[in-house]
């Protein structure tokens, strides 16, 4: 249908009210989370153009930056909300466990873009 987009979805325990003006900092610390930052971070890689073929259109623009839509998600039954927030990433940040190569958290420092309807979510099962 017309206005949908397939993003990522982000499932939280608490709520993230859009700000634009404030970034929004995520603490991946449990294996999905960290695994899904990856994956985001991944996919942005891949999608950006090689270097010199930017045609000047600048690197930083919102639509290079990787996406999601964060939703808040209940403790006891596991169901989403039907409001989303999307979130581009503007920075990532990995931890590492002292003296090995474990990530121990991976922080993303998030900007708002605006709130959106969940239509339909195609894989739920994953995380939970």
């Amino acid at each position: 249908a017309d206005g949908e987009e397939l993003l990522p979805l982000y499932p939280l325990g608490a709520v993230y009210l859009p700000s634009n003006h404030i970034n929004h900092t995520l603490n991946n610390v449990e294996p999905q989370n960290i695994q899904m930052a990856r994956d985001l971070l991944q996919i942005s890689k891949e999608k950006r153009p090689r270097e010199g073929n930017d045609n000047g259109g600048g690197s930083g623009s919102r639509t290079s930056r990787p996406r999601f839509c964060a939703v808040l998600r209940t403790m006891d039954t596991g169901r989403i909300a039907s409001i989303g927030t999307i979130l581009s990433i503007v920075d990532a940040e990995e931890q590492y466990l002292y003296g090995t190569d474990e990530v121990a958290r991976i922080r993303l420092t998030c900007q708002v873009e605006q709130l959106v309807k969940i239509c339909h979510v195609e894989n739920g099962d994953g995380w939970r």
